[in-house]
């Protein structure tokens, strides 16, 4: 039996063959995004070395500008932080500021086929880049800086299968809705978005699917590779990756059929209500 695409990243971080729903690994973290709230004084605690500073990405976005001592506080932790390791990927307050999931998009922070961690729960927006990411604790992300490793059970995967092109009445937020609407909550589970309709959806309107994950209480949400996608990283960051793809035998929990004349439907049916 093969395995779906968050499964081969985890077997593939954690240096194993094959992994599979309720496994417990231990997985390389290639980039780990730490915003200001990481350094509020009341959840900090002092860091002695980190293994890679190149795979930590600092971002200043909850608390900017700053509003109270304490956010003042985390910023300045923050760049004492950042110096003394010498981490490059650094945007302070100004022009270089942002929310970190469009930085992370903006400037190809995650790549295909690895591993990216932060401790806001909109961090799976980043799987859009068939990567798998995901919020985790304030420990998780300290311990993920220092170690570069971090660890996860493997869930059970749901696959949407999209197909056709949606009309200009409807966006890809509907389609979430509809999902969210008819299916409920994922928990416990990982999503992953493919089918011939993904080619005609832009990366923002795909990321809205990842994003938005995070309120389905998925553990990982990506998306399979194509041309659209890998274009886009490359053009944004010259560091070599390596997409994954689901095997043809890959294991489901389920693979839905998303249609945009499903969809349209439902559109026109709320427009009535």
């Amino acid at each position: 039996m093969g395995m779906t695409i968050a499964e081969k990243i985890l077997a593939r971080k954690s240096g194993q063959k094959k992994v599979g729903p309720g496994d417990l690994v231990t997985v390389e973290v290639d980039t780990v995004v730490m915003i200001d709230n990481s350094f509020i004084p009341s959840r900090w605690r002092n860091i002695q070395k980190v293994r890679d500073p190149a795979r930590i990405v600092v971002v200043f976005d909850h608390r900017v500008p700053a509003s109270t001592e304490d956010a003042a506080a985390a910023h300045r932790t923050g760049r004492q932080f950042v110096e003394k390791f010498g981490i490059k990927r650094f945007h302070d307050v100004g022009y270089d500021q942002g929310i970190s999931h469009q930085l992370v998009a903006d400037h190809g922070y995650a790549l295909p086929g690895t591993v990216l961690v932060c401790s806001d729960s909109h961090t799976c927006s980043g799987g859009v880049f068939n990567c798998i990411a995901r919020g985790v604790g304030e420990p998780d992300v300290v311990y993920s800086a220092i170690k570069a490793e971090t660890w996860f059970r493997v869930g059970e995967t749901v696959r949407y299968e999209l197909a056709g092109k949606l009309s200009l009445a409807v966006t890809t937020k509907d389609a979430f809705l509809q999902i969210a609407g008819q299916h409920g909550d994922h928990a416990t589970q990982n999503i992953e978005w493919g089918g011939s309709g993904v080619a005609g959806l832009s990366i923002a309107a795909r990321k809205t699917l990842t994003t938005m994950s995070a309120e389905l209480s998925a553990e990982f949400s990506t998306f399979e590779p194509d041309p659209t996608m890998l274009d886009w990283v490359r053009a944004r960051n010259p560091a070599p990756f390596d997409p994954v793809y689901p095997d043809g035998d890959a294991k489901y929990a389920a693979v839905r059929k998303m249609t945009s004349r499903r969809l349209s439907r439902w559109w026109r049916f709320r427009a009535r209500s």
